[in-house]
């Protein structure tokens, strides 16, 4: 289930356990709109656990469940994190697919197509037998071969990648070593960071608790080792200050900025405002790089409409 969607039910969940509904009641209620909610809602009307019915609806992770057992009296107000977490994520991988990832996909296919044209132009040379026969091959060559290089770079190796737990690593590693790529999702990071940390800590988990449910956040990233050894030195004691000065991920103006956090009286309410902070940050930093990734594409379709015309010139000569 997408962030967005999870933010609006839990959210409408945290509305009705606000007015006194029970949660096995209120999946009841959301259950007959959202067929996805529907096993949820059977398991709890059949009195199973209410664990298990949240688990099949695929609203909340385990890390959730435990924020959600640490506020049982008072179910609403976890569940109303939980949303604005959701709703947090859902804006962080809008920002990064839709001014990032979505112009540089179609940068990639304009390119794509361009190779495709220009083998396609040294085919025609092929089968007319014009005399440049061993140029027109050339270009068939070179036209399938980067064409199948792209492919495999840039979509079916990440999509064979995001498959198994040692891949994302390896995008995540790759990722944090490129020009454009890497200061942003630095960025996600800390904003990632800050959101579940300080929403675990609003609902109650002990410092360990939330960095645990910080770590499951980030799945199979790189970033999810350091994350481990955190929470090791949170359970033999460490404080969050100490922690965050020897964290890999974060740069000194941030441990700068959680040790005046930790002075006032709502770090948990610091901390989200930390991670909005860095997450307008990422919105900047995208809007900067958007245009020149979006010229990218336009130059490339421009190259596209080159080959193209190219070919019908070539084909209109030997027709």
């Amino acid at each position: 289930m997408r962030d967005r969607a999870r933010a609006r039910l839990l959210r409408r969940l945290a509305r009705l356990s606000a007015r006194g509904v029970p949660l096995p009641e209120a999946l009841g209620a959301l259950a007959a709109e959202h067929p996805r909610l529907r096993a949820a809602a059977q398991i709890a009307a059949e009195g199973g656990s209410l664990d298990a019915a949240l688990s099949e609806s695929a609203l909340l992770e385990p890390a959730d469940l435990e924020l959600l057992r640490a506020s049982r009296e008072q179910p609403g107000i976890a569940l109303e994190l939980l949303a604005a977490d959701a709703a947090a994520q859902a804006e962080v991988r809008a920002v990064m697919r839709d001014m990032l990832l979505r112009p540089l996909w179609k940068a990639v296919v304009v390119v794509q197509l361009a190779c495709l044209v220009f083998a396609t132009n040294g085919a025609l040379g092929l089968y007319y037998q014009d005399p440049l026969r061993w140029s027109g091959g050339n270009q068939v060559l070179a036209g399938v071969g980067i064409w199948l290089f792209l492919t495999s770079l840039f979509q079916l190796g990440p999509a064979l990648a995001l498959r198994s737990r040692l891949g994302r690593r390896a995008m995540d590693a790759l990722g944090r070593r490129m020009v454009l790529a890497g200061p942003l999702l630095a960025t996600e990071t800390k904003a990632r960071f800050f959101g579940v940390l300080g929403t675990s800590l609003a609902g109650g988990l002990s410092l360990p608790a939330a960095l645990g449910r910080v770590r499951q956040s980030f799945g199979a990233r790189g970033v999810a080792d350091a994350l481990e050894e955190l929470e090791a030195s949170a359970r033999n004691g460490a404080g969050l200050v100490p922690l965050v000065r020897s964290a890999s991920f974060l740069d000194p103006s941030s441990a700068w900025l959680v040790e005046a956090a930790v002075e006032r009286p709502d770090l948990p309410g610091e901390l989200l405002a930390l991670s909005a902070l860095e997450r307008r940050r990422l919105v900047h930093e995208a809007a900067r790089w958007a245009p020149l990734l979006g010229a990218a594409t336009e130059l490339s379709a421009l190259v596209l409409l080159a080959w193209f015309g190219s070919a019908l010139f070539f084909m209109k000569g030997l027709i």
